[in-house]
């Protein structure tokens, strides 16, 4: 009896030992599950912030690189991207009232995200570009500063342009032509600025500059220190083969000078040059000539100069003086540039110029069939005036220009091409405007 109940009891303690390592089982497997869950969780959570942060690295990488693309991508804003895998980011960017540039990144892995913030710090920085050698264009008949008149069958040839923004600025009359297009100032209305009398026709459009123009002089050099060489005053014919400072050089009627250049620049300055009645130069060799006057310049009746090679750049005249104009009259001819510094200048009376004209003067007259062959009559201080037949092909740089009784302006294109051909003027170098840039530094995270 006492085995039997023995037995029994032990078969209690065998099913209670077993129903506890039952529980004990389903609470180990409950537990392990819930160790699972959380894991793959966790795993998840890591994977969504690894991407937040990736997606958020790269843009700012981006941005720090090519600050220059921020405004267009403020634009925008925001993206979304999926990844091959099935994983996605959302990138927001925005910019707070500081100027800093917050970019905002959700990372997604299945179910699970994360959020994260990165911001990049403006820093404002001043550049100042180096100063750029300028060479003003030529592509128009004539730019004035301000009025253009062509009156009394005047004829144009070309464009104009002109910065005025004037009521009846740009006065054509009389049967006057203009066959290409004309440009006023910016901001103005052109059918108020030009103004059409007496059969004047406009072949081309009238409208509005693009953006203003800008004609300053060239440098005027400084005379050079060379060997004084006396004065030479002869009606016959004289040769100057080297460099030379003279007092006067006057060669008087009918009589020739000859330059000999060799190869190289000859440089010549003198106080007085004077060219009488059919005298003649000569430039020989294939260099060319400098020439230096200080005070005067005259050329009388039919003289000729340069006219043997008829290659205007193998003459450049630098003319100092004011006190009289610089004058090309009475079927005397020049071949060559010429650039007054301060003196007006008057070509007349069938004189003929095949080359270039500068001047600093305020006032230049082409009249009485005169003839102006040049890649530019470069005026921007001056009135320039053409009258009575006469003729200019090429443009012309100006304040303010007239045309009148039948003469003719004819714009050349080969105008374009000035400045390797006259390598001698040079302009200031012109400082650019300084120039504000926004760069970005790394700034700090945020959840």
């Amino acid at each position: 009896m006492l085995v039997r109940n023995q037995k029994g009891s032990i078969l209690l303690v065998v099913l209670s030992v077993t129903l506890c390592l039952l529980l004990l089982g389903s609470a180990l497997v409950a537990l392990g599950y819930s160790d699972l869950k959380q894991s793959v969780r966790q795993q998840k959570n890591a994977e969504a912030l690894y991407i937040a942060r990736g997606a958020t690295e790269a843009v700012a990488a981006y941005l720090l690189a090519h600050p220059e693309e921020v405004p267009q991508i403020l634009t925008k804003g925001y993206d979304e991207v999926v990844l091959e895998n099935g994983a996605k980011f959302k990138v927001n960017i925005s910019k707070d009232g500081e100027g800093k540039v917050l970019i905002s990144s959700t990372g997604y892995s299945g179910k699970n995200f994360e959020k994260l913030s990165f911001s990049l710090e403006p820093r404002t920085e001043i550049i100042y570009p180096e100063a750029e050698v300028f060479f003003p264009i030529f592509d128009m008949a004539v730019f004035a500063e301000g009025s253009i008149t062509i009156g009394n069958s005047g004829i144009i040839d070309g464009n104009l342009g002109t910065h005025t923004v004037l009521d009846d600025d740009v006065y054509l009359n009389n049967s006057s032509e203009v066959d290409g297009s004309i440009q006023v100032g910016i901001g103005a209305n052109p059918n108020q600025v030009v103004k059409l009398k007496n059969s004047a026709q406009v072949f081309g459009i009238i409208t509005n500059l693009d953006e203003e123009r800008h004609y300053p002089m060239p440098i005027f050099p400084e005379f050079p220190d060379l060997p004084d060489r006396g004065n030479i005053v002869s009606s016959s014919t004289v040769s100057i083969s080297e460099n030379g400072s003279y007092g006067d050089i006057n060669i008087k009627n009918s009589g020739k000078l000859i330059f000999n250049v060799g190869s190289g620049t000859m440089k010549i300055r003198a106080k007085n040059f004077t060219l009488s009645n059919s005298s003649n130069v000569e430039i020989n060799g294939s260099g060319k000539l400098i020439l230096y006057i200080e005070d005067t310049v005259e050329f009388k009746n039919s003289c000729h100069f340069n006219v043997n090679t008829g290659d205007p750049t193998k003459a450049l005249l630098y003319y100092k003086g004011a006190s009289s104009k610089l004058k090309i009259n009475n079927s005397c001819s020049f071949c060559g540039a010429i650039y007054a510094e301060k003196a007006d200048f008057d070509l007349a009376n069938s004189g003929e110029i095949l080359g270039s004209i500068f001047t600093g003067g305020t006032d230049v007259k082409l009249s009485n069939s005169s003839s102006a062959r040049v890649q530019v009559i470069y005026a921007p201080n001056a009135l320039v005036t053409l009258h009575n037949s006469g003729y200019v092909k090429g443009a012309v740089v100006c304040k303010e220009f007239e045309s009148k009784n039948s003469s003719t302006l004819e714009f050349s294109t080969e105008v374009q091409g000035i400045w390797e051909l006259l390598p001698d003027l040079q302009f200031e170098p012109q400082e650019p405007e300084p120039i504000e840039i926004t760069n970005y530094i790394k700034g700090s995270w945020s959840n």
